[in-house]
């Protein structure tokens, strides 16, 4: 790996439920997610350009449409927030979930709102014939990328899924997805580094300090790299940073079994450039660099200078006792799928 992930700016999150998990299966298999809440208005089939529709004219009809079938003034409004959001407020790039009886799916839009009223079909058993149809008519392009199963899903994902609406938002809770998916990614001034415990025992508050406290000290040691190469003791660095406050490591954490412990650290002078590829071989270290796949941030000569300081603060820390001991690992998805934006839609 030759680059840490950046963290778009601009990027937006959403959760598309497939009916309770009905609709995993063809959302992932054809690509796409759907809404079938205009689905009774019978507009006209478009699968070759974007649906843009007057928006007034869509709500009265909708409103219609429910008034006729006496369904609340309350789940009218529901729906229709929903089919503006899926229209107008989601956007090709932004990155989107679906919920499964098991798991859930992290995909890319791709593609603008249409109108595509073609039944997909997935037969589960041919001898019995059981298959089941999607029909939902309002539809966007999806590019689907990494599976996360419910049960091991990180606490502050889980929670952001919470929502019963088959549509909402979810970019208050953008730094939970990149931690169930990234070992570390940047975004603005800060890297973030994501670990999990995954031990089912007693967490021991020690094992908890020393971790934290290493991270701390790789701070240091990416901040000073140089400074330590020149020989000054890391004590005498790390105790400066410490009497003037210079230690920025705060922690978003879980402290169950198993549980997550998430990090940032920021830049307070100078740019993130200058010292985060340091920071993220450090961390590797602690897993074992291939884990992660980090190599390639640094050449060889500078990664081995960098395992000699490490080592000796791994050894003073007894960090590999702790990482035994809490079982922690770090997340190590593939996205590239939802990274790559060759299938985006030029609109």
């Amino acid at each position: 790996m030759s680059e840490i992930y950046t963290v778009p700016e601009d990027r937006r999150y959403w959760v598309v439920r497939a009916e309770s998990g009905l609709y995993f299966d063809h959302f992932t298999r054809y690509g796409i997610i759907a809404l079938g809440h205009l689905d009774d208005l019978n507009l006209k089939e478009n699968r070759d350009s974007p649906f843009r529709p007057n928006t007034e004219s869509v709500e009265n009809d909708l409103k219609k449409l429910h008034e006729s079938l006496s369904l609340k003034s309350r789940r009218t409004s529901t729906h229709l927030n929903q089919v503006k959001s899926f229209i107008a407020e989601m956007g090709v790039g932004d990155w989107v979930l679906t919920v499964g009886h098991s798991s859930i799916r992290f995909g890319r839009i791709t593609g603008s709102p249409r109108i595509d009223k073609s039944p997909l079909k997935i037969v589960y058993d041919e001898e019995t014939g059981r298959e089941v149809t999607l029909e939902y008519n309002l539809r966007r392009k999806v590019v689907w990328g990494p599976v996360i199963r419910r049960n091991v899903l990180p606490f502050g994902l889980l929670k952001s899924l919470r929502a019963n609406q088959t549509l909402f938002n979810i970019d208050h809770h953008w730094e939970s997805v990149y931690h169930s998916l990234y070992p570390v990614f940047k975004r603005g001034d800060s890297l973030y580094v994501s670990a999990r415990i995954n031990t089912e025992e007693r967490v021991k508050n020690y094992h908890v300090v020393s971790f934290l406290g290493f991270l701390n000290e790789i701070e240091v040691i990416a901040k000073e790299f140089s400074t330590l190469q020149s020989g000054t003791p890391f004590d005498e660095i790390f105790n400066h940073y410490l009497e003037n406050d210079y230690l920025t490591v705060t922690t978003k954490a879980e402290f169950h079994s198993p549980g997550e412990i998430w990090n940032e650290i920021t830049t307070l002078v100078g740019s993130l450039d200058s010292w985060a590829a340091y920071a993220v071989c450090a961390y590797a270290m602690i897993f074992g660099n291939q884990k992660l796949g980090f190599d390639g941030l640094l050449d060889l000569q500078t990664r081995q200078k960098l395992w000699e300081v490490v080592i000796e603060r791994v050894r003073a820390k007894n960090l590999e006792g702790v990482v035994k001991n809490l079982e922690l690992t770090a997340p190590k998805s593939n996205t590239e799928k939802i990274e790559n934006d060759d299938s985006d839609e030029k609109l």
